[in-house]
């Protein structure tokens, strides 16, 4: 076993977190981080996959060096991504059908909105992942704005 996942699971331990609730796993040189309770913090997951992540990269180009990397990918348990993913249905769901979706009154998502770019593809004001649904939009979102970059709290 890699001491990366023996770090990352000692990091895990010592927030409370055992293997039901976050599980790893690795292939090749990617370390999979798998979330399976909705009632973990998401931030401190991704930020220790994040710290489990190591990349070479050329000094010039800035290009991935061949060899020794370690990849993280932090992925949701199918019922924990339904979980999360309910408010943002439910608030899409009693908007009715539209082309711009105001999500504003969804928890952590103030000032977010999905709209449709063309045709087949939707995105939100906050990221620029393009989806094939609105729901798949907004939840790019909240994710990137509650999970990767977390707000910062302000002076008490």
């Amino acid at each position: 076993m890699s001491p990366k996942i023996l770090e990352a699971r000692a990091a895990l331990k010592a927030l409370g977190y055992n293997t039901r609730q976050v599980s790893i796993r690795q292939a090749h040189s990617t370390l999979r981080f798998t979330i399976r309770d909705a009632a973990i913090n998401l931030a401190a997951v991704y930020a220790i996959a994040r710290d489990a992540e190591q990349i070479s990269r050329c000094s010039v180009s800035g290009e991935i060096l061949c060899g020794g990397n370690t990849f993280t990918d932090v992925c949701l348990a199918d019922d924990v991504a339904a979980t999360l993913r309910a408010p943002l249905q439910a608030a899409l769901a009693a908007a009715g059908e539209s082309e711009h979706y105001d999500l504003s009154a969804v928890p952590g998502l103030a000032g977010v909105s999905v709209y449709r770019c063309d045709p087949w593809t939707w995105s939100s004001n906050r990221t620029y992942t393009r989806t094939s649904t609105p729901l798949e939009a907004a939840f790019a979102a909240w994710w990137h704005l509650n999970v990767v970059a977390p707000p910062v709290p302000g002076p008490a």
